[in-house]
């Protein structure tokens, strides 16, 4: 990462899906703007055997022809303290899940966070657990929410440009402090 940029750090459960997409499309968009930032992504639990990212995920980013800029050797990665001291933003998929995972992992360091607007909680649930290799590899039950693939990546790719236009707006406004 660019010294000057700040980075975001996107969560999700194994850092296969969600958050490996979005990282990947807020790089994408915000290569069109003048932001200073970069994203990355992380998981909440070692993703075991999954390697690269998940088929929807690049499935969606190919369809939009950003297929070319995923690095397929990269895989999941755990969440570490480092990263929450290091990140300018942290933004947890879906709250419901990912809260209680930060807390028990983190203790209070997450709700010191999400007081200084340091960590945000998205609601995008996981694909089903018929479709998502992580829930089989981990042979959890699909006792949480969850969406199709479909859903799930339009919605990230329209929070990932709401958020943007945010991060826009802040760096344009004349209270800038930063």
């Amino acid at each position: 990462m660019d010294e000057a940029n700040k980075e975001i750090i996107f969560i999700c459960t194994g850092n296969y899906y969600r958050s490996r997409l979005s990282e990947e499309l807020f790089n994408f968009y915000v290569q069109q703007t003048d932001l200073p930032w970069e994203a990355t992504s992380r998981g909440m639990v070692e993703a075991g055997g999954l390697r690269g990212i998940s088929p929807f995920a690049f499935e969606y980013l190919d369809q939009r022809g950003l297929s070319p800029h995923v690095d397929p050797s990269r895989n999941p990665q755990q969440l570490r303290v480092s990263d929450l001291e290091e990140a300018s933003l942290l933004i947890a998929l879906n709250r419901d899940e990912h809260e209680p995972m930060l807390r028990e992992r983190f203790g209070q360091i997450p709700k010191i966070l999400e007081q200084k607007d340091r960590l945000r909680f998205w609601n995008v649930c996981d694909v089903p657990g018929e479709q998502n290799s992580f829930s089989r590899f981990f042979g959890s039950r699909n006792t949480r929410p969850t969406q199709s693939p479909e859903s799930g990546t339009e919605h990230i790719d329209f929070a990932i440009r709401a958020l943007i236009q945010e991060l826009e707006a802040k760096e344009a406004s004349p209270t800038n402090e930063e």
